[in-house]
């Protein structure tokens, strides 16, 4: 099975003594919602109702808050935003309409909670007997990469995790696939920033 798209990003949530940290409220039309999901059904052939569940947990105070929408599991911590999307690492970089179609989905959430920044890296990685010298280096490996994956809660230390697993990110689209899908891809939320 080949590695599986997962992107985070970074954002700030409000958080008061009382209530604790708060989801802001997604200000989503019913017509976008309509076109997010047929633009998902064009990319993956799969049917989906659009009226069967929300965009987004309207009001929910409870951190960590982990649910799914159209197969993509999502999973928000105060300082990170997790997104594990249902097909392959490499066609996020090899097909530029879905990736248009993944930033024009999340731009409201990016909006909406003061995102700057994103990361996208593959669901697990193998190492070479040339990335590690001894038994202890590729255990230490395999365990960040176990945190980067089920247990993220800072997009600073992911990114310093994801630096030192897999190297210096990428850029560029290009470098990614130049480098046979075995780095990853740092950058803007906003895909206008970005092609």
């Amino acid at each position: 099975m080949q590695p599986q798209l997962v992107l985070i990003a970074n954002h700030a949530l409000a958080n008061t003594s009382r209530q604790g940290v708060i989801l802001p409220e997604m200000n989503i039309s019913p017509q976008d919602k309509e076109y997010y999901c047929l633009r998902y059904m064009q990319l993956t052939d799969k049917n989906v109702q659009t009226t069967a569940t929300d965009l987004w947990p309207q009001g929910e105070k409870e951190i960590p808050c982990v649910f799914s929408y159209l197969d993509v599991h999502v999973n928000v911590q105060k300082h990170i935003i997790q997104f594990r999307f249902p097909f392959i690492y490499r066609a996020f970089f090899d097909f530029t309409p879905l990736r248009q179609a993944i930033f024009n989905l999340l731009k409201p959430i990016f909006t909406a909670y003061g995102t700057t920044e994103c990361a996208v890296h593959p669901s697990f990685w193998e190492y070479s007997w040339l990335q590690y010298n001894n038994q202890w280096k590729l255990q230490r490996l395999e365990q960040m990469q176990q945190k980067i994956l089920f247990q993220c809660v800072s997009y600073k230390r992911t990114i310093l995790n994801l630096t030192h697993c897999l190297g210096e990110p990428c850029h560029s689209w290009q470098m990614v696939s130049q480098s046979k899908y075995n780095r990853w891809w740092q950058g803007s939320a906003y895909l206008e920033n970005l092609e």
